[in-house]
């Protein structure tokens, strides 16, 4: 057992510890890059995801996985449930417990909603900075919640050229609250359109990060998409129709294996007939990537264990630096 850990509690860090670490988005990409790294040398151990409905439109999922190089596994319980919000509640909520890999000590629990909120931005980085045409000046953000913030400082730090938001959400509170909040705020304009086409038609770089539904409530048409645009979807294909996916010329995901898988068990992605690149080739350096300024290309991000634990070993370390968090009493005496 690592020396550093023996005879102590596990730290438990909220959103509030958190947001007082200073983690950057961009770091968290770094870190997720690196994980795939160890992946395509055979060094990590993530099976997929479990994850079923439940009635009127919640859902549950959990995520483990073990990369011993980095000295660390974990595992992430979490909820969803879109009428949450409407009882003054998060929409997804959960906990991330980090172990120590030597003897599976115990060493954190964090905040799995914040943790799934910045390795989700990452993933979007990491799409972004790779596959966004060169000049991309207008994002098209559907959904203006966490992902909606995150997404559009990510994109800013990854394509410096990005100038315009054109975003919507169901909630015109949220959206307003969006513009009040957001406006200006990475030297970027944002605007609050009336319908999801809006948003989305002639945009350079287009996010959805609406709530993940059993039945798909797919809006996003075919003639929607802009050549050259990229299409980042957060929300498996809850929101994308058919006809879209089909213009797509790249579709790309985190990983290949897990889509499919979701595809076959959890009734997502039926569309999807093939991957032309995950992370895990991109890692390997032999990924297709964009072969033209006028190419549309599809981004599909299920989540994966191992995602979940590198920000987690970079939100611990960044904790333990800074001895943040409540330092909980031990498991054993």
């Amino acid at each position: 057992m690592t020396i550093g850990f023996m005879h102590r509690g596990p730290r438990y860090l909220t959103s509030t510890d958190l947001d007082g670490l200073g983690l950057t988005v961009s770091r968290i990409a770094d870190a997720i890059e690196e994980s795939f790294r160890h992946m395509a040398a055979g060094d990590v151990t993530s099976p997929p995801m479990a994850f079923f409905h439940r009635e009127r439109g919640g859902w549950f999922n959990s995520m483990v996985c073990s990369i011993p190089p980095l000295g660390f596994a974990g595992c992430k319980f979490q909820a969803g449930d879109s009428t949450n919000p409407a009882r003054g509640l998060p929409s997804i909520q959960g906990i991330y417990v980090l172990c120590e890999d030597t003897g599976g000590q115990m060493v954190a629990i964090i905040d799995a909603r914040w943790l799934t909120a910045i390795r989700t931005a990452a993933l979007g980085a990491l799409f972004a900075r790779r596959d966004a045409r060169p000049g991309a000046k207008t994002v098209g953000i559907l959904g203006c919640g966490v992902q909606g913030r995150l997404q559009l400082k990510a994109f800013k730090e990854v394509v410096p050229s990005i100038a315009h938001c054109r975003a919507y959400d169901t909630s015109p509170g949220e959206a307003q609250k969006y513009l009040r909040e957001m406006s200006g705020l990475h030297g970027v304009e944002v605007e609050i359109v009336a319908t999801p086409e809006a948003a989305v038609r002639g945009a350079d770089i287009v996010m959805s990060s609406g709530p993940i539904t059993k039945v798909r409530n797919a809006s996003i048409e075919r003639d929607w998409i802009a050549p050259g645009c990229l299409y980042i979807s957060l929300d498996r294909d809850s929101y994308i129709t058919d006809g879209a996916i089909d213009v797509l010329d790249l579709i790309l995901s985190d990983d290949r294996e897990a889509l499919f898988h979701a595809r076959d068990h959890e009734s997502s992605f039926s569309r999807i007939a093939r991957v032309d690149a995950d992370l895990l080739d991109i890692a390997k350096g032999d990924a297709a990537t964009r072969r033209s300024p006028d190419e549309r290309v599809g981004v599909f991000v299920n989540g994966l264990g191992m995602e979940d634990l590198a920000a987690a070993v970079a939100v611990f370390r960044a904790a333990e630096e800074k001895d943040a968090g409540l330092e909980l009493a031990p498991q054993y005496s």
